[in-house]
């Protein structure tokens, strides 16, 4: 369990905090290039990858917050003199990421939709706003993962208790 040990800083809320501004980078760009090609009224083919990219990265990344819990145990990270505030960051993440997974499908049905022949699903000239719809989808995840990073960040000066969670008064 030892060789374990330096991929405890992945789960850490600094490490989480990154994860979420490098994926934070992109999702940003990519809301405002559909955004602009909605405008512009640009083809929306490139638009359909770009949504659907980045909401599979969405649906990815919001799985693997679900389950930092389970990293914990991985790495040997269970029943420590942390736990509750352990447990409390486990939460926060398990929450943050249930919204970004769930924001992230709905963004993929709209890109998908798209991509279905007429014949299944007409969407002919109503491509952009489904993908604009899908673009504000992620534009949710995206206030999702500020949000979080902040909580993360907060959470590193409160006393190892729980994030959000002001320790008990002393008597």
């Amino acid at each position: 369990m030892k060789f374990l040990a330096p991929l405890r800083v992945l789960i850490s809320p600094p490490a989480i905090a990154a994860v979420n501004l490098l994926i934070l980078w992109p999702l940003v760009l990519s809301v405002a290039d559909v955004g602009e090609g909605f405008v512009l009224h640009r083809d929306f083919n490139e638009a359909v990858d770009t949504v659907s990219t980045i909401a599979i990265m969405m649906i990815g990344w919001g799985v693997a917050l679900e389950e930092r819990h389970v990293l914990r145990k991985v790495f040997g990270m269970v029943g420590r003199e942390d736990e509750p505030w352990q447990g409390a960051l486990d939460a926060l993440c398990h929450r943050a990421g249930v919204g970004i997974l769930v924001l992230g499908l709905f963004a993929e049905v709209c890109a998908e939709m798209v991509h279905l022949p007429d014949r299944i699903i007409n969407t002919d000239g109503s491509e952009h706003e489904l993908l604009a719809l899908g673009a504000v989808l992620l534009a949710l995840c995206g206030l999702v993962l500020v949000r979080h990073i902040v909580k993360l960040i907060g959470s590193l000066w409160l006393p190892r208790q729980s994030p959000g969670i002001p320790p008990a008064a002393s008597d």
